[in-house]
């Protein structure tokens, strides 16, 4: 019994040493009147308190719900009083989430501390009669949407719903553009080979490469058909006399004057 009387005598000395520390929640700028949805200029004064992280308090802040019943939309300054070495000081743009009765204390959680926080002057806490279930906090040029706000996901989805339509329509605009690109350099490559072709051994390989080149450059062309006739009928000679060679050159000479038009 001793040992149980003990351990609550602790957890009570632990309860009452955090209860030392205290919250005072002040506006600095507008109405008393605080209506749901508007933002103040607000000051919060912890004391005593010694050792405190400034980054920390800023990260703690920033972007995040206070008490429950409002929300920081920016953290503005963030140091020790100047008048008072163990009052630390915060001064945030306050955003009023929902109205609350102000006879309840405010509980601020920190650090495994739970301060109780006042609000200082003739501050009035009251019901905005046209609140939405969405509320959007404006500071400046930045913009903080509610946690009940659905806005960013429905963005999202629409926006995945867009790429998932248009992507295999720009795949298939893509590899469209990519086959006539390769078509392209495959013609070009063709026809350079053509105007190129003097020797026996360059004609003959047009004639082994007919099934490529020929559907590229056009098949219904008839000096095509006219070259490929020629070059079957004299391939199998062993040497080719100046008529054989005049006459291929005469009909190669006219294709390669068309290929330039």
């Amino acid at each position: 019994m001793r040992y149980v009387l003990a351990l609550f005598i602790c957890l009570l000395t632990v309860c009452n040493f955090a209860y030392e520390i205290n919250g005072r929640l002040e506006v600095l700028e507008g109405s008393p009147v605080w209506v749901e949805g508007e933002t103040r200029l607000a000051k919060l004064t912890i004391w005593p308190i010694e050792e405190v992280d400034d980054e920390y308090i800023r990260t703690f802040f920033d972007g995040k719900d206070f008490v429950d019943n409002f929300f920081v939309s920016k953290v503005v300054s963030n140091s020790f009083s100047a008048n008072n070495p163990s009052a630390y000081e915060v001064k945030f743009n306050l955003t009023l989430k929902n109205h609350f009765n102000q006879n309840r204390p405010l509980l601020l959680t920190y650090k495994g501390l739970v301060i109780p926080v006042t609000i200082y002057g003739d501050v009035k806490i009251e019901k905005d009669p046209k609140k939405i279930s969405n509320y959007v906090v404006l500071d400046n040029n930045k913009v903080e949407i509610g946690s009940q706000s659905k806005l960013h996901t429905y963005i999202i989805i629409g926006i995945l719903l867009l790429l998932i339509i248009l992507l295999p329509i720009v795949f298939k605009f893509y590899k469209r553009q990519q086959g006539k690109k390769r078509r392209e350099e495959k013609v070009l490559n063709w026809k350079n080979l053509i105007k190129m072709a003097n020797d026996r051994e360059d004609i003959e390989y047009l004639y082994t490469k007919k099934e490529e080149w020929i559907p590229l450059l056009g098949g219904e062309n008839p000096q095509f058909n006219q070259l490929l006739n020629t070059i079957n009928q004299h391939q199998y000679k062993r040497i080719w006399g100046e008529d054989e060679k005049n006459e291929i050159d005469f009909i190669l000479s006219e294709i390669k004057e068309s290929l330039d038009v």
